[in-house]
């Protein structure tokens, strides 16, 4: 039987692994590297699957938390500096 021959069930995985909706990134970051798969189904309670999530995404979620990591103690320093110069009823 050729590759064209063959259907998606017969070349498919059957141990997938997954992640739900609400799992943390991290949740997905450890299967993705302890599995070795590139993609995490993400399925519901129901067992129906509700979207994907790769490498990239994960990526990306990550890059945007350092970011936002990296800002807050700026914003925090500066509210604190803000809080100190000012004068009550001023």
């Amino acid at each position: 039987m050729g590759a064209t021959s063959r259907t998606a069930a017969e070349v498919g995985s059957l141990d997938v692994i997954t992640v739900s909706p609400g799992d943390p990134v991290a949740v997905a970051m450890e299967r993705l590297i302890e599995e070795s798969v590139e993609h995490l189904p993400v399925v519901d309670e129901a067992g129906r699957v509700v979207g994907m999530c790769t490498r990239t995404d994960i990526i990306r979620a990550r890059t945007a938390q350092t970011s936002e990591e990296r800002r807050q103690p700026a914003v925090l320093l500066r509210t604190l500096v803000d809080r100190g110069t000012r004068r009550p009823g001023g």
